[in-house]
């Protein structure tokens, strides 16, 4: 079964597989398998990404270039269906390009630690987090990743909000197709925001409202999100972007996203 994504179908690939022959085996989690509620994990079609990303002036030729891949194929971090969490950024930067794999830069490999270490304190129920303290680059296995965009803009500037638009309905459709969680961790600005796209004014009123707040990094927040086959709501954790350019914030982030976790923790426990 193929992803039903707005675009002429294309080659296919395995889930969570680009069109890739060095793709690292981060960027290919996604496994073509039967999900606890007996649904099979459907196949993305990467051609869909490939054919609007073809357009796009802003995106880093040169980088992708100087690092041997193809500009064309999109970094997808992606994970199993059962994950317990989504991690949401924004873009891929040179670090990710050259790996193949989200969150492989400066800031992800804080993200990457943090997470890790809390596979100790049973966040995802994971075994196989390094517990040496050594595996930035091992985060636990059961977290989904994606990106609002996954290609890197040129001198890593924001991509527009029209380009953002235009991949949403991809990124949106995987997030309900292949994931099968309700908690998300955003990072920065974008990553929140991209959650109002195509949402009714009211709603974007409202996250425009929480947004405002001083506790947007403290408290979570419940949004819709939906297409035509499938809706679900999920529960918004936001963060700042933990880029050392970041510099207000940078150095509150590891509190708070350790904020976020413990809460998480806890939701998780109360669960069972």
């Amino acid at each position: 079964m193929t992803l039903n994504l707005p675009c002429d179908v294309g080659k296919r690939f395995p889930p969570g597989r680009a069109p890739a022959r060095d793709s690292s085996p981060e960027s290919i989690n996604i496994l073509n398998m039967d999900t606890e509620a007996g649904s099979r994990v459907q196949t993305i079609d990467y051609s869909c990404f490939s054919e609007l990303a073809a357009g796009l002036a802003q995106l880093d030729r040169p980088a992708y270039a100087a690092a041997g891949k193809d500009s064309l194929v999109p970094v997808m971090g992606l994970g199993l269906p059962t994950a317990t969490l989504c991690i949401m950024g924004r873009d891929p930067g040179r670090a990710e390009i050259a790996a193949g794999a989200p969150f492989m830069g400066p800031s992800g490999r804080v993200l990457r630690r943090m997470l890790t270490a809390q596979a100790t304190a049973h966040l995802t129920d994971d075994k196989s987090a390094d517990g040496e303290g050594t595996g930035c680059n091992r985060p636990p296995a059961s977290l989904f990743w994606l990106n609002t965009v996954p290609y890197k803009p040129i001198a890593n500037r924001a991509w527009p909000l029209a380009v953002q638009r235009l991949f949403q309905p991809l990124i949106r459709d995987i997030m309900l197709m292949q994931w099968h969680g309700d908690r998300v961790i955003t990072l920065g600005n974008q990553a929140f925001r991209w959650f109002g796209i195509g949402q009714p004014a009211d709603e974007r009123a409202r996250m425009d409202t929480y947004w405002s707040g001083d506790r947007r990094y403290l408290d979570p927040l419940r949004v819709l999100v939906a297409n035509a086959k499938r809706r679900r709501w999920l529960t918004l954790y936001p963060l700042p972007h933990p880029s050392p350019a970041n510099a207000v914030w940078r150095e509150r982030f590891p509190a708070l996203l350790q904020h976020h976790l413990d809460a998480l923790t806890s939701d998780q426990e109360a669960r069972r």
